[in-house]
């Protein structure tokens, strides 16, 4: 299922950052590449 692909990917997305402790910006323009492919991912 598509959500469960999603999060597969986006765990150690998450966890990397957390062990980054990302400033908000950086988490910012994560949040927005990971929008940018979902949205990428529906037009196709």
């Amino acid at each position: 299922d598509e959500f469960a692909k999603l999060e597969s990917k986006l765990k150690p997305l998450i966890a990397e950052a957390v062990v980054r402790s990302v400033t908000e910006e950086e988490w910012g323009k994560l949040s927005k590449t990971i929008f940018d492919e979902m949205q990428g991912r529906s037009v196709e």
